[in-house]
């Protein structure tokens, strides 16, 4: 098992700050509920466990597909994360049943505050299919 997370990249953004670990970097809302983004995958990976450090999120829904195509999704996992305090940053670990994944799409429902950020995401898993990527 190992963290998918240095591999992949934001649907819409290949330079989305979370996914590098660098805790300086970060993507940070514009206010007004819901917000989504998209973890795309090399290739289909199987996935174990996903882990969040974000801050003033409130409620969160994570969907899966296989596809290719950004289409389909399925419920994964939904929680409400409770209030550290103003601006603090929540750790969370999403502990799931294995299942494969495409795509994973974060959708944000709810916050503590107008904004909300969201500091690393690291998805633990393997890849089904060997990629060419480097690590």
């Amino acid at each position: 098992m190992f963290c998918l997370g240095n591999f992949q990249f934001l649907v819409c953004c290949p330079y989305f700050g979370p996914f590098y670990r660098d805790e300086a970097t970060f993507w940070c809302s514009t206010g007004l509920f819901p917000h989504e983004f998209i973890f795309q995958f090399d290739s289909i990976a199987s996935i174990s466990g996903i882990k969040i450090k974000c801050s003033d999120v409130k409620s969160i829904m994570i969907e899966k597909t296989d596809n290719d195509d950004v289409n389909d999704f399925q419920p994964l996992a939904y929680e409400t994360l409770p209030m550290i305090s103003y601006g603090g940053i929540q750790n969370h670990t999403f502990e799931l049943q294995p299942t494969t994944a495409r795509h994973l799409r974060f959708i944000i429902k709810s916050g503590y505050s107008n904004f909300v950020s969201f500091h690393t995401i690291s998805v633990d898993g393997k890849f089904l299919v060997r990629t060419d990527r480097p690590t």
